[in-house]
């Protein structure tokens, strides 16, 4: 059986390994600009078969135009994009602090599903526009 300073260490160790993933999707946001996904094939498997936006859909263009300063361009392509690249990280920065993230209360995390899932669901039906 694992000691409690082993799980704390392997718990450590995960939670700096999210936090690189992290700062890799935020410097591939930097290093590939918004313009480089224009035109490019449609990696979203929902949206392939459907024809219709996933609560994520434009999350990735989001992201690329909020690391080029591009708010207005970013909030076009999701409107919860910059506060997810936000997020993201000073996320993945509070991984090399050693220190406990803030704890999140369950309500808190159904309240931003929630509101995914609705903003998706206006977007599938129109009533907010498409990017």
């Amino acid at each position: 059986m694992d000691s409690p300073s082993n799980t704390k260490q392997a718990a450590g160790t995960l939670s700096k390994l999210l936090g690189a993933i992290g700062l890799a999707v935020i410097a591939l946001s930097f290093a590939l600009g918004p313009s480089f996904w224009q035109g490019q094939a449609d990696f979203c498997a929902f949206h392939a078969m459907t024809g219709l936006p996933c609560p994520t859909c434009g999350m990735t263009r989001s992201f690329a135009a909020t690391a080029h300063g591009q708010l207005g361009l970013a909030f076009h392509y999701h409107a919860f994009g910059p506060f997810a690249f936000v997020g993201l990280l000073l996320a993945s920065l509070w991984a090399f602090t050693g220190r406990p993230y803030p704890r999140l209360r369950p309500w808190m995390l159904w309240l931003l599903v929630i509101a995914l899932v609705l903003y998706g669901l206006a977007r599938m039906f129109g009533w907010i526009a498409r990017p």
